[in-house]
Protein backbone atom coordinates (compact mmCIF):
# COMPACT_ATOMS: atom_id res chain seq x y z
CA UNK A 1 0.00 0.00 0.00
CA UNK A 2 0.97 3.28 -0.73
CA UNK A 3 -0.59 6.58 1.07
CA UNK A 4 0.27 10.28 0.81
CA UNK A 5 -0.23 12.35 3.68
CA UNK A 6 -1.05 16.21 2.87
CA UNK A 7 -0.71 18.39 5.92
CA UNK A 8 -1.39 22.02 6.18
CA UNK A 9 -0.12 23.62 9.36
CA UNK A 10 -2.60 25.51 10.86
CA UNK A 11 -4.94 25.66 7.94
CA UNK A 12 -7.90 27.48 10.09
CA UNK A 13 -5.66 30.26 10.36
CA UNK A 14 -4.25 30.73 7.17
CA UNK A 15 -7.74 30.37 5.79
CA UNK A 16 -9.04 33.14 7.90
CA UNK A 17 -5.61 35.40 7.35
CA UNK A 18 -7.16 35.01 3.63
CA UNK A 19 -10.54 36.46 4.61
CA UNK A 20 -9.40 38.96 7.07
CA UNK A 21 -7.48 42.35 6.67
CA UNK A 22 -4.43 41.63 9.59
CA UNK A 23 -0.85 42.05 8.22
CA UNK A 24 1.02 39.05 9.71
CA UNK A 25 0.31 35.56 10.86
CA UNK A 26 4.06 35.83 12.81
CA UNK A 27 2.01 38.15 15.55
CA UNK A 28 -0.32 36.00 18.39
CA UNK A 29 -3.37 35.00 17.28
CA UNK A 30 -5.43 32.93 18.56
CA UNK A 31 -8.81 31.20 16.80
CA UNK A 32 -12.38 30.58 18.20
CA UNK A 33 -13.89 33.66 18.80
CA UNK A 34 -14.05 36.54 21.42
CA UNK A 35 -12.23 36.01 24.95
CA UNK A 36 -14.96 36.58 26.73
CA UNK A 37 -16.96 34.03 25.20
CA UNK A 38 -17.60 30.49 26.28
CA UNK A 39 -15.22 28.78 23.31
CA UNK A 40 -11.58 27.04 23.34
CA UNK A 41 -9.28 27.69 21.16
CA UNK A 42 -9.27 25.74 17.87
CA UNK A 43 -6.03 26.98 16.78
CA UNK A 44 -2.89 29.77 17.31
CA UNK A 45 0.02 30.92 15.42
CA UNK A 46 3.26 30.04 16.65
CA UNK A 47 4.00 32.99 18.63
CA UNK A 48 0.74 32.46 20.51
CA UNK A 49 1.86 28.65 21.12
CA UNK A 50 5.38 29.68 21.97
CA UNK A 51 3.45 31.72 24.81
CA UNK A 52 1.77 28.97 26.36
CA UNK A 53 -1.58 28.68 24.30
CA UNK A 54 -2.46 25.41 23.93
CA UNK A 55 -5.40 24.25 21.52
CA UNK A 56 -8.20 23.32 23.13
CA UNK A 57 -7.88 25.74 26.15
CA UNK A 58 -10.82 28.30 26.65
CA UNK A 59 -10.82 31.17 25.34
CA UNK A 60 -10.46 33.25 28.55
CA UNK A 61 -7.37 31.14 29.68
CA UNK A 62 -5.87 31.83 26.38
CA UNK A 63 -6.38 35.82 27.16
CA UNK A 64 -5.07 35.90 30.57
CA UNK A 65 -1.61 34.22 28.81
CA UNK A 66 -1.65 36.69 25.50
CA UNK A 67 -3.81 39.27 26.24
CA UNK A 68 -2.13 41.57 23.33
CA UNK A 69 -3.04 38.43 20.78
CA UNK A 70 -5.81 38.86 18.17
CA UNK A 71 -8.32 36.99 18.90
CA UNK A 72 -10.52 35.81 15.72
CA UNK A 73 -13.76 33.95 14.95
CA UNK A 74 -14.25 31.03 12.84
CA UNK A 75 -16.39 30.73 9.85
CA UNK A 76 -17.02 26.48 10.16
CA UNK A 77 -18.97 27.17 7.05
CA UNK A 78 -16.95 28.93 5.02
CA UNK A 79 -13.75 26.86 5.92
CA UNK A 80 -15.36 23.20 5.82
CA UNK A 81 -16.12 24.29 1.79
CA UNK A 82 -12.59 25.38 1.16
CA UNK A 83 -11.23 21.56 1.84
CA UNK A 84 -14.96 19.62 0.37
CA UNK A 85 -13.49 21.37 -3.20
CA UNK A 86 -9.93 20.73 -2.37
CA UNK A 87 -11.10 16.92 -1.89
CA UNK A 88 -13.27 16.73 -4.91
CA UNK A 89 -10.26 18.43 -7.01
CA UNK A 90 -8.19 15.46 -5.67
CA UNK A 91 -10.88 12.87 -6.40
CA UNK A 92 -9.51 13.50 -10.29
CA UNK A 93 -5.92 12.04 -9.60
CA UNK A 94 -7.25 9.47 -7.46
CA UNK A 95 -10.85 7.26 -6.06
CA UNK A 96 -9.27 6.61 -2.68
CA UNK A 97 -9.20 10.27 -0.60
CA UNK A 98 -10.07 10.62 3.03
CA UNK A 99 -10.45 13.79 5.24
CA UNK A 100 -11.79 15.28 8.22
CA UNK A 101 -13.72 18.29 6.57
CA UNK A 102 -15.42 18.95 10.13
CA UNK A 103 -13.22 22.30 11.01
CA UNK A 104 -14.16 21.95 14.33
CA UNK A 105 -12.51 18.56 14.50
CA UNK A 106 -8.61 17.68 15.39
CA UNK A 107 -7.83 16.65 11.99
CA UNK A 108 -8.88 19.39 9.94
CA UNK A 109 -6.13 20.23 7.47
CA UNK A 110 -4.81 16.62 6.92
CA UNK A 111 -5.97 14.34 3.91
CA UNK A 112 -4.55 11.04 2.93
CA UNK A 113 -4.58 9.94 -0.98
CA UNK A 114 -4.64 6.24 -2.22
CA UNK A 115 -1.91 6.04 -4.58
CA UNK A 116 -1.45 2.17 -5.53
CA UNK A 117 -1.48 1.57 -9.33
CA UNK A 118 -1.69 5.84 -10.53
CA UNK A 119 1.90 5.92 -11.61
CA UNK A 120 0.81 4.90 -15.07
CA UNK A 121 -1.74 8.00 -15.02
CA UNK A 122 0.30 10.42 -13.23
CA UNK A 123 4.30 9.62 -13.26
CA UNK A 124 6.50 8.66 -10.58
CA UNK A 125 5.40 9.38 -6.72
CA UNK A 126 7.43 12.69 -6.42
CA UNK A 127 5.88 13.80 -9.67
CA UNK A 128 2.81 12.99 -8.78
CA UNK A 129 3.37 15.33 -5.14
CA UNK A 130 4.41 18.38 -8.05
CA UNK A 131 1.32 17.79 -9.91
CA UNK A 132 -1.21 17.39 -6.93
CA UNK A 133 0.48 21.15 -5.61
CA UNK A 134 -0.25 22.48 -8.66
CA UNK A 135 -4.14 21.40 -8.68
CA UNK A 136 -4.33 22.83 -5.26
CA UNK A 137 -2.44 26.20 -5.15
CA UNK A 138 -5.48 28.02 -5.66
CA UNK A 139 -7.51 26.48 -3.61
CA UNK A 140 -5.96 26.28 0.14
CA UNK A 141 -3.66 29.09 1.17
CA UNK A 142 -0.18 27.98 1.40
CA UNK A 143 1.93 24.93 0.29
CA UNK A 144 0.84 21.58 2.12
CA UNK A 145 3.65 19.14 3.67
CA UNK A 146 3.83 15.60 1.80
CA UNK A 147 4.73 12.39 3.33
CA UNK A 148 4.27 9.30 1.00
CA UNK A 149 4.78 5.79 2.94
CA UNK A 150 3.61 2.53 3.39
CA UNK A 151 0.97 2.89 6.29
CA UNK A 152 -1.28 6.00 7.56
CA UNK A 153 1.28 6.22 10.19
CA UNK A 154 4.86 6.26 8.14
CA UNK A 155 2.95 8.79 5.88
CA UNK A 156 2.16 11.07 8.38
CA UNK A 157 5.39 11.06 10.12
CA UNK A 158 6.69 12.08 6.42
CA UNK A 159 4.93 14.61 6.29
CA UNK A 160 5.93 16.10 9.72
CA UNK A 161 9.32 15.68 8.76
CA UNK A 162 9.33 17.34 5.66
CA UNK A 163 8.70 20.71 7.35
CA UNK A 164 11.68 20.20 9.59
CA UNK A 165 14.45 22.60 7.77
CA UNK A 166 17.63 20.79 7.42
CA UNK A 167 16.31 17.44 8.12
CA UNK A 168 18.94 14.84 6.67
CA UNK A 169 17.65 11.90 4.46
CA UNK A 170 17.53 8.78 6.07
CA UNK A 171 17.84 5.47 5.00
CA UNK A 172 15.15 4.40 2.32
CA UNK A 173 13.75 8.37 2.39
CA UNK A 174 13.41 10.68 -0.38
CA UNK A 175 13.40 14.27 0.41
CA UNK A 176 12.39 17.12 -1.92
CA UNK A 177 10.07 19.53 -3.21
CA UNK A 178 7.05 18.65 -5.23
CA UNK A 179 6.80 22.30 -7.24
CA UNK A 180 5.59 24.34 -4.13
CA UNK A 181 5.19 21.58 -1.89
CA UNK A 182 7.80 20.02 0.65
CA UNK A 183 7.90 16.27 0.85
CA UNK A 184 9.70 12.97 2.24
CA UNK A 185 9.07 9.76 0.64
CA UNK A 186 9.84 6.84 2.64
CA UNK A 187 10.96 3.71 -0.17
CA UNK A 188 8.90 0.62 -0.40
CA UNK A 189 9.89 -1.59 2.33
CA UNK A 190 12.11 1.18 4.40
CA UNK A 191 9.48 2.25 7.06
CA UNK A 192 10.60 0.50 9.89
CA UNK A 193 14.43 1.77 9.08
CA UNK A 194 12.25 5.19 8.92
CA UNK A 195 10.98 5.41 12.22
CA UNK A 196 13.52 3.83 13.99
CA UNK A 197 15.74 6.79 15.06
CA UNK A 198 12.74 9.05 15.75
CA UNK A 199 11.32 9.26 18.85
CA UNK A 200 8.79 6.65 20.27
CA UNK A 201 7.28 10.43 22.01
CA UNK A 202 5.66 11.12 18.45
CA UNK A 203 3.51 7.66 18.96
CA UNK A 204 1.13 9.68 20.65
CA UNK A 205 0.11 12.95 22.20
CA UNK A 206 -1.75 10.47 24.94
CA UNK A 207 0.47 11.35 28.33
CA UNK A 208 0.41 7.91 29.52
CA UNK A 209 0.93 6.13 25.64
CA UNK A 210 3.89 8.75 25.62
CA UNK A 211 5.13 7.41 29.56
Amino acid sequence: MRLLHLYWPHLLIRLAHGRSSFPSTEEPIVLGGKPWTSGSVLDASRSALELGVRLGMPLGAAHRLVPEARFLDPDPAVDGTALEEALDRLAGFSPGVAAEADPMAPGFGRVEVQLDGLERLWGAEPLIVSRVGDALAEMLPGPPLAGIGGTRFVAAVAAAQAGKEGVEASHGTETGSGGRVPFRIVDRGSDADFLAPLPAAMLSRDPETRA
